[in-house]
This record gives C-alpha cells, sequence and structure tokens, in this order.
C-alpha cells in the first residue's frame, strides 16, 4: 500500500508540474493577444491571396513562391497552412493569430519539460524532475522567446522548434522500448516529427546534429563497434531525410536566393562569433531587447572585439568538449546551443546580425545547463543537512523567474502596435538605420509628417546607401510640398535598387505631384512588372487612368 501510495503521489506531483507549466506561458503571454501585425505579416498573410483559401493549400508544398512579396521566397507550407487555416476562422483579425502562437509556445514548453526528464535521466543530474522543472519555467518566462511568440509569422520558428523537440523525445524514447516493434515505431514517429519541422523552417535542419550530439554525450564519446551499430541506422535515415528536402528545395524547387550575401564568409564567421555572445548577454541580462540590433561587423582579425569572441568562443568549445565526461550536462548544453545556431549564424550570412526570433531553440542547451545547475545547488544544499541553505536556493531561484516574468509582460507591449515596436528599438539603438526608416513611414501613416521627416532625414545621414530610408525621406518630402528634394532622393532610391517594386513606385507617385503623369505612369508599370501584386501601382495606375 506504501508503495502505491507513493506512485499516485510522484502521478500527481507529475500532473500538477504539467497544468503549472501551461498555465505558467498562457499568463505571461495574455496581454500579447490583442497585438498588432508586423512587418512580413502583410507578405506572408494580409495580402496573401493563397493564405486566404483552404482550398489552395496544397500549392505551398510545390512552390515556395507563394507570398504577395514575389522578390522573396521561403519554402514553408506547414506554416503557411496553419495561416490559411487561421483566415479561415477569423479572417484578418489579429487575434486569432496570436491565441495559436501562445499555443504553440505553451505545447513547446511542455515538450521542453519532457525532453529536459529524459535528458537529466540520462546524464544523472541530481533531483531530476526540479532540474527538468526549472528548464521549463526558464524556457517558459524568458523574455528571449517574446520575439517569435509575439510575431505571427514567427510562427514558423515555433513550429520548428516543436517539431524538433518532439522528435527528439521519440529519438531517446526509442531508447527506452523494450521491443524491436516498439523500437522502430518511435524511430519512424520521430523521422516524422523532424519531416514536420523541416516543413515549417528550414533552419530544423540542425536537428540531425543535436541527436549525434546527444549520442556523444551520451556515451562519453566512448566510440567502440556496438555503439555505433546501435545508432548507425538511426542517423543514417535522419541524413537521407535531410539530404532529400536540401534537394527538394534546392534543385526541384529552385529555392536559390538571388540576393547577394550580406557579408563575406570570413567576415560573417568573425562578425557572428561576435554575436555569440551577444545573445549570451542578452540570456543573462534581457534588459536591452529590439527588432533590431545594430551591431559592427568584424572585417579582420585586427578588430580586437572581433578576435576577442574568435579566442573566448574556442575556449569555450575546447573546454566544454574536455568535459564531456565529467560533466556531461554541461557540455551538452554548450553544444546544443552552439549547433542549434548554426544553420542561421555561420555560413549563411544573413542581412540581421543579431536576431531574437534565432535564439528560440538554441536557448534551450543554456536553459538545460541552468536547470542542471539547480538540481545540483540542491544537492548540495541536502549535503549542508540545513533547510536554510535549500530556502535560500529555491527563493532566489524564484526571484530570477519572476525577474524574467515582469519583463516579458513588459516586452509584449512593445509588440503593442508597429509603432511601439519600433521606437522602442530606436530607444535601444538610435542610429538603427531600419528602425528610423519604420519610424518614418509609420509617423506618414500615422499623419504625423514633420517627424516622419525628421527621422527619415536621421535614417538618410546613418546609410545615405539604404534605399528605404530614401524611399521614406522622398514620401515624408512630397507630403510636405518639397517635390524636388523629393525626387532626388526617390531616383537615388531606384538607382540603389533598380528591381524594387516599392522604390518605383514611391518615384511614380512624386512625378506624379510634379504633373509629370507619363514619366509616372511609367514607373508604375514597371513596378508591376517587377512585382505584380504591388496593389499601390495598380491603384495608381487605374487613377491616372481617369484623369482628364
Amino acid at each position: 500500500m506504501g508503495t502505491q501510495d507513493a506512485v499516485g503521489e510522484k502521478t500527481s506531483a507529475h500532473i500538477l508540474a504539467l497544468f503549472f507549466l501551461a498555465l505558467l506561458p498562457a499568463l505571461l503571454y495574455f496581454n500579447s493577444l490583442g497585438n498588432s501585425f508586423h512587418y512580413d505579416d502583410g507578405f506572408y498573410i494580409l495580402n496573401n491571396a493563397y493564405a486566404h483559401d483552404l482550398s489552395r493549400v496544397g500549392h505551398f508544398f510545390v512552390s515556395s513562391k507563394l507570398i504577395s512579396n514575389i522578390t522573396l521566397s521561403g519554402y514553408r507550407p506547414l506554416t503557411m497552412t496553419t495561416f490559411a487555416f487561421n483566415y479561415a476562422v477569423g479572417a484578418g483579425n489579429p487575434f486569432g493569430y496570436h491565441l495559436v502562437n501562445v499555443a504553440i509556445h505553451v505545447l513547446n514548453t511542455l515538450l521542453v519539460y519532457a525532453v529536459s526528464l529524459s535528458l537529466m535521466r540520462v546524464f544523472e543530474v541530481p533531483h531530476v524532475r526540479k532540474a527538468a522543472m526549472a528548464t521549463a519555467v526558464l524556457f517558459a518566462c524568458h523574455p528571449i522567446n517574446t520575439q517569435p511568440v509575439n510575431y505571427t509569422s514567427g510562427r514558423s520558428t515555433l513550429l520548428a522548434a516543436g517539431f524538433s523537440l518532439l522528435s527528439l523525445l521519440l529519438y531517446m524514447r526509442r531508447e527506452r522500448a523494450k521491443t524491436g516493434t516498439k523500437r522502430i515505431l518511435a524511430l519512424a514517429g520521430s523521422l516524422v516529427a523532424y519531416s514536420c519541422a523541416l516543413l515549417s523552417k528550414e533552419e530544423a535542419v540542425a536537428l540531425p546534429a543535436l541527436i549525434m550530439l546527444y549520442e556523444l554525450c551520451r556515451i562519453r564519446l566512448r566510440l567502440d563497434t556496438r555503439n555505433i551499430k546501435r545508432v548507425i541506422i538511426p542517423l543514417l535515415s535522419f541524413a537521407v531525410l535531410t539530404l532529400g528536402f536540401m534537394i527538394l528545395v534546392v534543385h526541384v524547387l529552385g529555392l536559390i536566393s538571388d540576393t547577394p550575401q550580406a557579408r563575406g564568409m570570413g567576415e560573417n564567421l568573425l562578425t557572428q562569433a561576435k554575436a555569440i555572445f551577444i545573445y549570451g548577454k542578452l540570456m543573462l541580462f534581457p534588459t536591452n531587447l529590439s527588432i533590431d540590433h545594430v551591431i559592427a561587423p568584424s572585417r579582420s582579425l585586427l578588430d580586437p572585439l572581433g578576435a576577442a569572441s574568435v579566442i573566448g568562443l574556442t575556449a569555450i568549445v575546447i573546454a566544454s568538449t574536455v568535459a564531456i565526461r565529467t560533466f556531461p550536462m554541461l557540455s551538452f548544453g554548450v553544444w546544443w546551443f552552439l549547433l542549434a545556431l548554426a544553420p542561421t549564424s555561420t555560413l549563411v550570412a544573413l542581412k540581421l546580425v543579431v536576431n531574437e526570433q534565432r535564439m528560440y531553440l538554441p536557448a534551450v542547451g543554456l536553459m538545460l545547463i541552468a536547470g542542471a545547475g539547480f538540481g545540483a545547488a540542491l544537492e548540495q544544499a541536502a549535503k549542508t543537512g540545513r533547510s536554510g541553505v535549500r530556502t535560500a536556493v529555491i527563493l532566489a531561484s524564484t526571484a530570477v523567474a519572476l525577474c524574467l516574468s515582469a519583463v516579458t509582460v513588459r516586452r509584449n507591449i512593445d509588440w503593442r502596435t508597429p509603432l511601439n515596436l519600433w521606437t522602442s528599438a530606436l530607444h535601444q539603438y538610435p542610429a538603427s538605420v531600419r528602425a528610423n526608416t519604420q519610424v518614418a513611414n509609420l509617423y506618414l501613416q500615422d499623419g504625423r509628417v514633420q517627424q516622419a521627416v525628421a527621422a527619415a532625414e536621421k535614417a538618410v545621414e546613418i546609410a545615405p546607401d539604404f534605399p528605404d530610408a530614401r524611399m521614406a525621406l522622398a514620401s515624408a518630402y512630397s507630403r510636405v510640398g518639397l517635390q524636388e528634394e523629393a525626387l532626388k532622393h526617390a531616383r537615388a532610391a531606384v538607382d540603389l535598387n533598380p528591381v524594387s517594386s516599392d522604390a518605383h513606385t514611391t518615384l511614380g507617385i512624386v512625378y506624379a505631384r510634379l504633373g509629370r503623369y507619363a514619366e509616372s505612369e511609367a514607373e508604375w508599370r514597371r513596378a508591376l512588372e517587377l512585382d505584380p501584386n504591388n496593389r499601390e501601382a495598380r491603384e495608381n495606375l487605374e487613377k491616372l487612368r481617369d484623369h482628364p
């Protein structure tokens, strides 16, 4: 009877933990449900006819060009399908989209708990359940996750991470299966979940590396014949699936970006080494969160910060590898962070050096270390035999969680409107050309023309070769009647980016206000050639036909 009571108590505690972990993120993100759409949401959702018709969702699986801006591409059919279902239920009301994002984050929190439980057991972390609980609480409440949860288009990140966690969980369950059939089913389920992750966002390609990392840490790098035979078929299955996905998106769908790389490979690797420490700082002190981080590139090892970052990163990699047999959870967490971040922060030179959204899955590695540290602290407290030490550990950890939760709730408010979001970015980085440009455009929409002029002038002063800043200044000058000045900047925008449909649209508007209708018509026609979905250019041409 005593054994049954103990089992019952453990089951009740487990259910209570799951309930708490579901409730916590739901409460923390409750104030995000009334937030607006932002930025690329227009391309992916609001102006995307394919996302407005459930009968057309099959097209998402056979094309990478089904968004309203034809200059952009991406193969995320599962994510796009969820947008179509959202639109079928609530059309363009952002509430439903945010509700789904929060629900996915809740499910991901539960998955982090389940994965943490398995990992803590494998790596023999003391106080397994409490350590896993601490990891999941940190994931639920850390402000670094506010961007993908609040940003509707960030759903691709949420889904890719969730399916990756599910795939890893099923893979680990395979090890505990008692029959060959159950092992096969677990592996099949893991591969299906990985496929769903890939169909949500391409950065999920990091998962096979995480699974290999798990195996290496589990066996403490002891590569004997038995261990190799045990994992060779599963790992080959993931490798084949990854290769098939890459062939599909690159050679079959032609998903090859024609956009020049933002930086050369060497410069990008140096810069990203610095970015890794910025991500680490945001994890420890999430006080300057921003939709846009201004980070100076490191062009050579002569850059002190770049060189120091490379040296520091190399030391961390060596130390975490050496510690794999003594502190496997520490090594696993560090390498998880680096490997999960690799698809967006190594060979591919993306425009944004630092993007908080990229941290959603990589951050789990650092949170696992923190959770294991909490378990170790409880173990040390127990060894002292003094309850006060244990209480102090719990109170300190609770205080950290409460502080992080408060920052998360406050950060959700920044995402309330686009103007809130970009003015908060300006507060953190006054020299951000993207933030100044976005604020200028938003001021124009709000009729605050003089403020728009000031913000656009600042953007052009910061980066004269940024075409969006030139467009914003042209629009602002045109609104205050400075048409010749507006024309100069509109032409500069077209010169800087001749294939920008928006730049030609802006130039056409300025020509029209100068009474040069033939030239405005030519610009709008060119805009439609570049992007047939350009609604503003089409409407302007229709108005021009009615002009006497």
